[in-house]
């Protein structure tokens, strides 16, 4: 079997914070690294490197410590020394990627078809093709082309849940007329860290505070929150809760950074994190108020079964997504209700709320999907392919 790891080479070399995607390619490395060898592409180019390599780099990708420069220098050796593994030899093996990276060029699939591999690919949303104006200008096209191929080419296709599945069937329909020949759902599971049995430091200052937790772009809704603590501030002043955002500066986030560099009645109660360890992280979500999800769309949403796994509360704006596995646990608002939002951040903030208390007593039900049922899933898959060679 190979993995497709472009990507995660990729994030790695420029030092982003692992996002949703980046944490399910890391899954399937840790998962399949055993058995697997790595397999890169660029602009329509590949390479499928040695399994000792592929151990190497794999090792590499997983270290969450190593320090850019010091990567780039191993990577450099790595290479410089790899053995590549005879085309002939790739005849019929199975090729993962989780990731996306690549499958923008034709030039990828076609590589794919020389080599006679079997595709499976993952399909986290089609957010760039239905909502093109929450994305970076082009990307709706190059999700469309990848999409495109992923439905003609593939041997099979997983998705994340039974809302992205519906999506794509209906996409597939409209556009082209087609169904997937094997598509499948596969719910993603979260790191370990976040179990509710996890140690963590319980002691935190006594200020109430609320959590906000992506990549800072359009599609989060930052300004809606930011808006209302605007409001907060003046009207409580010393006495507003604490809002802390963690995530990258991602793109059209220019109003969302002004507020946060220039808009003085902020800065004492706003808290901008652009990272931070898993560790802490429990620590943030573990003790916060509530985890706010505003999002306009999303194609899972891991920081809502991270909180609601930790026992925290969830504020989000009601999509089918969350619906479909978390019923009705969050405290569900329409992001058009900015009265609404508010008035449920103060009513949480207080040091005995019976709307907070209740949700923490909806989340008693939730269950958690976790990456051992989501690759019991994937397992089978891959046997069946086997089997049909």
């Amino acid at each position: 079997m190979l993995i497709d790891v472009s990507r995660l080479i990729a994030r790695k070399y420029i030092g982003t914070i692992p996002t949703g995607i980046d944490k399910v390619c890391i899954e399937y490395v840790k998962r399949y690294k055993k058995d697997a060898r790595a397999y890169i592409a660029f602009r329509g180019w590949s390479i499928t490197l040695s399994k000792k390599t592929s151990d190497s780099l794999f090792d590499l990708l997983l270290d969450s410590l190593i320090k850019r420069k010091a990567l780039i220098f191993k990577l450099i050796g790595l290479f410089f020394n790899s053995v590549f593994s005879n085309e002939k030899e790739l005849n019929g093996k199975i090729l993962l990627n989780v990731g996306h990276m690549g499958a923008d060029n034709d030039l990828y699939f076609e590589r794919i078809k020389k080599l006679r591999l079997k595709s499976i690919y993952m399909v986290h949303d089609l957010i760039p093709i239905r909502f093109p104006e929450y994305v970076t200008f082009g990307k709706d096209v190059k999700h469309t082309k990848r999409i495109k191929q992923y439905l003609k080419t593939s041997t099979a296709i997983i998705t994340n849940s039974q809302d992205t599945l519906d999506d794509l069937k209906n996409y597939a329909e409209e556009e082209y007329a087609i169904e997937p020949k094997e598509l499948i759902v596969a719910p993603l599971g979260i790191d370990e860290c976040f179990n509710i049995q996890a140690s963590f430091d319980e002691t935190i200052n006594t200020k109430p505070y609320f959590v906000m937790i992506g990549t800072i772009e359009p599609r989060k809704n930052h300004i809606m929150i930011l808006n209302i603590w605007r409001e907060l501030t003046k009207k409580y002043g010393a006495q507003t809760p604490k809002l802390i955002i963690i995530g990258a500066r991602g793109w059209q986030y220019e109003n969302v950074t002004a507020m946060l560099d220039r808009c003085q009645i902020l800065k004492n109660t706003v808290e901008k994190k652009g990272s931070c360890s898993n560790a802490e992280l429990v620590h943030l979500l573990k003790n916060a108020k509530a985890l706010l999800f505003p999002s306009h769309s999303e194609g899972y949403g891991i920081p809502l079964f991270e909180a609601l796994n930790l026992r925290t509360p969830v504020i989000a704006s009601p999509l089918a997504v969350f619906k479909e596995f978390a019923g009705d646990i969050p405290e569900y608002i329409d992001i058009n209700d900015s009265k609404e939002w508010m008035n449920t951040i103060i009513d949480f903030a207080q040091s005995y709320s019976e709307k907070r208390a209740n949700a923490l007593n909806r989340i008693s039900n939730f269950k958690t999907p976790s990456w051992e049922s989501h690759f019991k899933i994937v397992d089978s898959l891959i046997d069946k392919i086997r089997e049909e060679r």
